[in-house]
């Protein structure tokens, strides 16, 4: 028995030190810039550490990416709902959006992420270092134009937004197209009435803003040209031709 007890004590022994000897986290990736590791544990959550084995971020995650091009981190954690939220770290392992986000994705602006809070089909624009919100998630849609502005949709309806981030042109257009120069925009808005035989009916009308927002040619042109090669556009209004330079912003009549 005493020899038994013995060998007993002498194999918990040896599991116990093999058992302390085992890494607590094995590494996953390095960023042999900033040394950091994206580290995992044994019940497959991920965290992220130091070269020396430094917990920066616990091991709390079910997933930890580094973003392409970037050496920003995408969170990924389990909600007590079940569901998949997302957040930021930076490269220093700092959390500088919590994982609370239905998804978030990369942009072509570096550091800015398109966002979407909950299940709802709207999205916004977050910054990647401060969380500041760019653009409200309020829009089905945006993307970056030639000139730095966003042109924005939301329930069917186009606008603008522009490289500083302020709403210029509300989303109630039909379609907005961008002019050559990117000085100017062609709006294109629907409008709803009764005609003389009292049936429901619509038409379309047309003018041009300024990258302010500011309406140059009120709509009340039945036509203007879209998706030439040229910067010269023909606008028709009030039965007459015009001529809009998109690079002067000057209008005029030509026949």
């Amino acid at each position: 028995m005493k020899k038994f007890l013995t060998l007993l004590f002498f194999f918990t022994f040896i599991t116990v030190c093999i058992a302390e000897q085992e890494p607590i986290h094995k590494v996953i990736k390095c960023n042999d810039s900033t040394n950091i590791c994206i580290v995992r544990d044994k019940m497959l959550y991920y965290g992220l550490a130091d070269k020396d084995n430094n917990i920066i971020i616990p091991m709390e995650y079910t997933n930890i990416k580094v973003i392409p091009n970037e050496e920003n981190y995408l969170l990924e954690k389990k909600s007590k709902t079940g569901e998949f939220l997302y957040g930021i770290a930076n490269q220093k392992g700092d959390i500088t959006i919590k994982p609370e986000y239905h998804s978030i994705t990369k942009t072509d602006i570096p550091g800015k992420y398109k966002f979407q809070p909950d299940w709802n089909l709207k999205y916004g624009l977050i910054d990647g270092s401060t969380g500041d919100i760019n653009i409200q998630p309020v829009y089905n849609y945006f993307h970056r134009l030639g000139n730095d502005d966003f042109c924005i949709e939301k329930d069917l309806k186009e606008g603008i937004i522009d490289s500083n981030f302020n709403l210029i042109i509300p989303a109630e257009y039909y379609r907005i197209y961008v002019m050559n120069g990117y000085k100017y925009y062609t709006l294109h808005k629907e409008i709803h009435f009764i005609n003389n035989e009292g049936i429901p009916d619509s038409k379309f009308i047309y003018g041009i803003a300024d990258r302010t927002g500011k309406i140059v040619v009120p709509l009340e042109c039945s036509w203007i040209e879209h998706g030439i090669a040229s910067t010269f556009y023909k606008v028709i209004k009030g039965g007459k031709t015009y001529e809009f330079d998109a690079n002067t912003g000057v209008l005029e009549l030509k026949g």
